[in-house]
């Protein structure tokens, strides 16, 4: 957290919870934030679900139950507005550097919306794996 906002992003939520035992620990945050430096985008959910495994300290699978939102950049070909997301899964796995290595992102339903207008941009089933990953959150 320290280190993104270091770089200008904004990280809020209005709790936190840690549960575990000795095979998974989770993180559960409500109202999650983030902001990027200059208001580029941002994403607000309902909630987040972080889980780790102790044999996998560098693999972090989030699961995003409820509402989550995701406000598009303005300056693009196509208006995407704000984008909701339902069903959303995400594993991100880190070097022993801590730094963002791959991405594997799954939504089942994607729906973006300029003011309260459903627009054409719709996706269903999305499955989304970036590797090779080099400053994943520059919005520059």
């Amino acid at each position: 957290k320290v280190r993104l906002e270091q770089q200008g992003y904004t990280i809020s939520y209005s709790s936190v919870s840690i549960t575990g035992n000795p095979l998974l620990m989770e993180v559960r945050f409500e109202n999650p934030s983030l902001k990027s430096p200059k208001k580029a985008w941002e994403w607000q959910g309902k909630g987040l679900v972080i889980s780790v495994y102790p044999w996998k300290p560098y693999i972090f699978t989030c699961f995003f139950p409820g509402d989550q939102k995701v406000t598009a950049p303005k300056n693009v070909p196509i208006p995407l507005g704000t984008l909701s997301l339902e069903e959303a899964l995400g594993v991100f796995t880190l070097s022993s550097e801590g730094k963002l290595e791959e991405v594997d992102f799954k939504a089942g339903t994607i729906t973006s919306f300029l003011g309260t207008q459903v627009q054409a941009v719709s996706l269903k089933n999305l499955s989304l794996n970036m590797t090779q990953l080099s400053y994943p959150l520059n919005s520059k």
